[in-house]
Parts: C-alpha cells; structure tokens; sequence
C-alpha cells in the first residue's frame, strides 16, 4: 500500500509505504523507479527494496533487479563547483552537503550495477 503522495520535479514522497508486514515512512521514489515500486507491491513475489537516507536507491522483484542511475562525473563537477563557492556566504557549504548525498546514491547504484542491476 502506498500513503498520500507529495510530488517533486524528480521525485514522489509517500508518507508511508507497506511492504509485507512493514511499514516504511516517507520514502522518496524517484519518477523513474514509482514503475518498478508498484509492480513489486502489486506481485506476489517477494520483493526487496535498497534504500539510502530515506530515498528508494533500487528494487529487487521477480528476479529483476533495477536501480536509480546516477553519474558521479556530475556529482564531482558538482563538489569541485561547491568547494570554489565556499567564499561566497558559505553557500559552497550548503551545495558541498547536497553533492555529498548525491555522491552516496551513485555509489549505492554503482553496487547494485555489480550485482546485475539495469539502470533506469
């Protein structure tokens, strides 16, 4: 079962989702896995979702396994570019926190990547 729903340009946050016999609380999807994420709850089978810090990173269900793609080309652009706005009211702070995070999903989906997860 899937909660009520707030709607971002990338991502959709449920206010909880049901999965067997537990509940998960505000978990961000991305656009491109709400797919996979209500096939896996739709399926008898035994589905397996990673998560990272609250956001869905993939889903293991019926023997496919899918994954949130994410380059780390731009995630290191992104801390180079947070790194040299440092000066600038500390804003460099606040993006080196953000580039941090994404940096973490495209690990995560590097993982999966090795044990046979498609990119979506």
């Amino acid at each position: 079962m899937l909660g009520y729903t707030n709607v971002k340009r990338k991502s959709v946050t449920y206010s909880v989702v049901e999965v067997g016999q537990q509940a998960i609380l505000d978990l961000t999807v991305p656009k491109r896995l709400i797919k996979y994420l209500t096939r896996a709850l739709h399926s008898p089978d035994e589905s397996v979702l990673f998560i990272l810090d609250g956001q869905l990173v993939g889903i293991q269900s019926a023997g496919s396994m899918h994954y949130h793609y994410a380059n780390r080309m731009a995630g290191l652009i992104f801390v180079v570019l947070s790194v040299v706005a440092i000066p600038v009211f500390g804003l460099g702070l606040i993006m080196l926190r953000y580039s941090y995070k994404y940096l973490r999903r495209a690990g995560s989906g590097a993982v999966l990547a090795q044990r046979g997860a498609r990119p979506v």
